[in-house]
Order: structure tokens, then sequence, then C-alpha cells
């Protein structure tokens, strides 16, 4: 039989069922082979335990030859360790006194560089004030010349000095003289403008704007803007109604009730004459004044109406109920169809007008018509007593 230590090493180990195995393991179960096998098995047991006792020993003796040198080790290590821990504490305090010194340092090349950045700023401000000084005596020979591209330069600059110095009594006329070349700016670079305007000139009317953005003038771009490519040439069209209303007049007794007529068959023309020019001009403004295509349409349209609101109402006036609701009706489709035109482009792609502007510009442009709707309802009731006494 094999005896193996790992049987032994086994927390679960049982005698009783080791030496049943022992003793299963004879070749013979002859009393006397089994007493002779049972006492080699010991004899291996002991030879295996002296063995491992022998082993145990020179393990111990090994063990404690090993001792002393690692307490040797380890008091090397102590030492080592508080040597180190010295040594750092060292390079802290070494740290401290140079980030002290690094500190002051510091705080006065801060103090440095503000006296530089101020002594930058006082020289700067010196040479502003100089080119400022020079602008403002050349104000009239600049304004003489005519060139609205150096008038602007010019007028920038001063602007700029004008921020720099700030309120100094050598420029106190200054301002006024920065007015006047504002004006003289303006007064050469609005015909400029509407030149352009009128022929369609994208890169000269995008540069006529930028022009009088100099000179604070923009307002101008919107009103020369409205006046020549929207309110003019709609005016015309609405021109156009007098002069055929003057070829078709009549000594009828029923003149208003005619002309209230003709109005109304007239209104769809001029009201898609309308939405066609708000179609175009949207296009158009988002090439040349990009910045401010989204308001320019709706100020001219405004505009127009503004200036057609009298005649307008005059022209829809009829004691016919029936004839102002077709008026009123065809001006509505027309008109809807122009405010459309300002939000939304034909390939669907939205304008970037508000639609709380498109709607402002449609109820003005029906405004001639709030009057009568205000009243529909006295003005109905009217109109079915005289039907009532006619009747009777």
């Amino acid at each position: 039989m094999s005896i193996s230590i790992d049987d032994f090493s086994d927390p679960a180990f049982d005698v009783k069922a080791w030496v049943n195995r022992a003793a299963v393991g004879c070749p013979s179960q002859d009393p006397e082979h089994v007493e002779k096998h049972l006492a080699e098995v010991e004899m291996k047991l002991q030879l295996m335990a002296e063995d491992i006792s022998l082993a145990l020993e020179e393990q111990s003796v090994s063990g404690l030859r090993r001792i002393p040198r690692a307490v040797a080790e380890i008091d090397r290590v102590e030492h080592d360790t508080k040597s180190l821990q010295s040594r750092i504490q060292g390079i802290l305090r070494r740290l401290d006194d140079a980030e002290g010194a690094s500190r002051d340092a510091v705080r006065t090349l801060a103090s440095v560089d503000k006296v530089k950045a101020r002594m930058e700023h006082a020289r700067e401000t010196l040479a502003n004030a100089a080119g400022l000084a020079e602008l403002v005596a050349s104000t009239d020979a600049v304004a003489a010349t005519g060139d609205v591209r150096h008038i602007a330069d010019v007028l920038a600059s001063m602007r700029r000095g004008l921020r720099v110095v700030g309120d100094v009594p050598e420029f106190a006329d200054a301002p006024e003289r920065v007015e006047v070349l504002e004006k003289r700016l303006e007064t050469l670079a609005r015909p400029e403008l509407v030149s352009a305007l009128a022929a369609g000139d994208v890169a000269r009317a995008e540069e006529m704007r930028d022009v009088l953005h100099v000179s604070g003038k923009i307002q101008s771009v919107f009103s020369a803007y409205a006046e020549t490519r929207v309110v003019e040439p709609l005016l015309r069209e609405w021109k156009a109604f007098a002069v055929t209303h003057d070829k078709h007049k009549t000594a009828s007794k029923n003149v208003e009730n005619e002309e209230a007529k003709r109005f109304a068959a007239w209104v769809p023309s001029y009201a898609a004459a309308v939405a066609d020019a708000a179609r175009r001009e949207v296009s158009w403004t988002s090439r040349a004044f990009p910045k401010e295509s989204h308001e320019l349409v709706v100020y001219a349209w405004r505009e127009l109406s503004s200036l057609t609101k009298r005649e307008f109402q005059q022209r829809a006036a009829t004691k016919s109920l029936d004839l102002f609701a077709e008026t009123y009706a065809n001006a509505a489709e027309g008109f809807g169809k122009a405010a459309r035109a300002l939000l939304v482009t034909d390939a669907g792609e939205k304008t970037g007008v508000a639609p709380s502007a498109a709607l402002a510009a449609l109820a003005e442009a029906l405004a001639p018509f709030e009057g009568v709707r205000a009243r529909y309802a006295e003005l109905e009731e009217r109109a079915l007593s005289e039907d009532g006494a006619l009747a009777a």
C-alpha cells in the first residue's frame, strides 16, 4: 500500500476509515498475513513521520537563523524611512520659502504689468487724441471731397477717437462736427443708394447701406428702399385705377355704387400686384440687405398702406353692404397672399420675417375697412329697415 501525505492533510481525515482501507489492501485475509501487512504499514508511517520531523527541525533552524537578518533589515528600512521623512520635510520647507518668494515676485510683476498697461493706454489715448485733433481739423475738407467712402472711413475714425478720449474740453466741438459729417454723408450716399435700388444693383446697394450704417443713418436705408422699390411702383398701379375711372365716369344717378362696383372688381388685380412685389422683394432683399431683409419689405408695405388708406376708404365707400363685403373679401384674399409671401418663399423656405410683423402689415392693409366693419351690425339693421319700408 502506498501512503500519501495528502491523505492526512484533509481536514475531514477519518483514522478508522484509513485503517480499514489499509487492512483491505492486504493480499491475503489470513490473520497472520494481515498482521504482517499492518506492521509494514506502521513501519512506513513511522519512517514518514521521522522524515517530516527532520524536515521541520531543519526548517526551524533555518528560520531561526534568518530572524536576525530580518530584524536587521527592518531596522535599516526604518532608519531609511526616517531619513527620507527628514529629507521630505526639508524639501517642503524649501518649497514654502520658494513659494513665498515667488508670490512676492508675482505680486511685483502684476503691479509692474498694471503700470505698463496704464502707460500703454495713456500712449494710445494720446495717439488717438492727436489723430482726432487732425481729423476734426480736416472735417470741412473731407466733406468737400464728396467721396462717400472716404467720408465714412473718417467718420468711423472720429467716433472711435471720441469713445477713447471721452469728455475733453479741447474736443468739445467734435460731436457737432461729427453730426455735420453724418448729414453730409447721408446727403451724398442716399442718391447713390436710390440709383442702385432702382437699377437692382445688389453690390452697390449693399455698399451704400454699409456707408449709411457707419453714419448712423440706417433708417435712411429703410425709407429709400421703401420709396424706390415698393411704394413708387405700386402707387403707379394704385393711380391707374383713377385714370380708368375717369374714362368710365358717367352722369348716372347711381354713380357711387357704380364706382364702388368697379373698385371691387379692380381690387384683386391691385392686391395681386402687392403680393407679387412682396414675393419678389423678399428674395431681393435677402441678397442685398441680409441683416435687414426680415424688416424691409414689411416696412415698405406698411408705408404703402399708410399712403393709400384715406383714398382706399373713399373708393370703397358704398351704401350697399353686399358690395362692401365683396370689396373686403377681395382685398382680404389678395393681401392675405402678400402676407404669406412675407413668411414663406415659393420653395417653401421660411424667410425670417416674424409672423407677428406680417400680421401687423396685413392688418394695416385692411385698416380702411375697419370703420365699416365695426358698424356692420348697425348698417345691416338700417338696410333691412329701409328694405322693409320700401316693401310696405
